[in-house]
């Protein structure tokens, strides 16, 4: 990646790519406890996170495990053989 991609972007940004340029599962974990460190879920404010069907998101026991602990649900939305979208399942306390 670029480091001039990151040039004008918000003190604390991060930024990592893949030599496949495909989402890994790392990756997507380094990303999804930076989204926690700034956004401070508790048990009385919850998120709801609404992603694709990716791999890397939903066969990610790290970030399965992160969700549960940290008052995540999510929502994954997935397409059926013809393209349609739909919600699959939700992973949450």
């Amino acid at each position: 990646m670029k480091q001039e991609l990151m040039n004008g972007t918000p003190p604390g940004s991060i930024h990592a790519c893949h030599s496949s340029e495909w989402i890994q599962s790392e990756i997507f974990s380094q990303w999804f406890l930076h989204f926690i460190k700034h956004t401070k879920p508790t048990k009385e404010d919850p998120l709801i996170l609404v992603l694709d069907g990716h791999y890397s998101h939903v066969r990610n026991l790290e970030v399965i495990s992160l969700v549960r602990e940290n008052h995540f649900d999510i929502i994954f939305l997935t397409a059926d053989k013809k393209g349609n979208p739909w919600i699959k399942l939700s992973w949450g306390p």
